[in-house]
């Protein structure tokens, strides 16, 4: 099958692909943040697709994705699409163990079809990236020592990003334009789950502001640390550290203007929930 995919009010993907979503939906290993799309990671799963899915629902697996794809382009979706999920988007490619083996002709279609609903949600551009610097299909490996050092999903697979796309803009030309996302929530509506060492971004759809405040519920720890790094629309971020308390929850920290987002990443291993909101102009 072929086609556009769509996203509905709940984050579930429907559309002309064998779909069928994760029990319990999400997933317990799913990571939370601010839901904004960055970009689409291609991975391998060096296994099936049913011990995919077995694996990423085994609270110690402390593992996850957003789809995993079959041999047969079967979709299973593990967690809802802007909702609240990380930034890159992962989609698992099943590989019988051998990461050497190529995408079958199913695969790249319903891989395809997964990238152009995401980019068009996101609105982000139809292509390859190599860097987590720039928008696009990038894969696992990219990231380095930063993201785990893996060499997911290896050289083969890697290489077929190219077919992907060439199949995604298809489908786009095709279905006509693409999919509107919905409406950004404004800063001060965006509520962020941060959990150990994770970061999660957010944008303020263009508007200038001099500083944002951050209240944070450190759910019971004496101390949150964070780094803020806030995005400057000429390019670069400017970075500062915060630290939060149960006594002390509210930080202010400035922003360049104008600027049109941040990420926050946390310092320290216990999870927390953060409300930005903006401080007086």
């Amino acid at each position: 099958m072929t086609g556009r995919l769509t996203v509905g009010t709940d984050g579930r993907i429907t559309g002309p692909a064998a779909i069928t979503y994760n029990t319990p939906f999400p997933c317990v290993n799913g990571s939370w943040g601010s839901g904004a799309i960055t970009g689409v990671i291609m991975h391998t799963m060096v296994g099936t697709q049913a011990g995919t899915i077995a694996w990423f629902n085994n609270p110690q697996a402390q593992a996850s994705a957003q789809f995993g794809v079959g041999f047969d382009g079967a979709i299973h979706q593990f967690g809802p699409i802007g909702q609240g999920w990380i930034a890159w988007y992962g989609i698992e490619h099943e590989d019988d163990g051998d990461p050497s083996r190529p995408l079958t002709d199913a695969q790249l279609t319903a891989s395809a079809q997964l990238t152009e609903m995401l980019c068009g949600f996101a609105g982000i551009p139809l292509q390859v990236t190599n860097s987590p610097a720039n928008w696009g299909l990038g894969t696992h490996s990219m990231g380095g020592s930063a993201w785990g050092g893996h060499a997911c999903p290896g050289d083969v697979r890697a290489a077929q990003r190219g077919e992907v796309i060439r199949r995604a803009r298809a489908i786009r030309h095709d279905g006509g334009s693409a999919p509107q996302p919905p409406a950004k929530p404004r800063l001060e509506e965006a509520v962020m789950q941060i959990g150990p060492g994770e970061t999660a971004g957010m944008s303020w759809n263009g508007d200038a502001y001099s500083s944002v405040g951050f209240l944070a519920d450190p759910q019971g720890t004496d101390v949150v640390a964070l780094r803020v790094a806030v995005h400057r629309v000429s390019g670069g971020y400017d970075v500062t550290e915060v630290e939060l308390t149960n006594a002390a929850p509210k930080a202010v920290v400035r922003v360049a203007n104008p600027s049109d987002g941040c990420s926050i990443s946390r310092k320290d291993r216990v999870a927390i929930s953060i409300v930005p909101n903006f401080a007086p102009r």
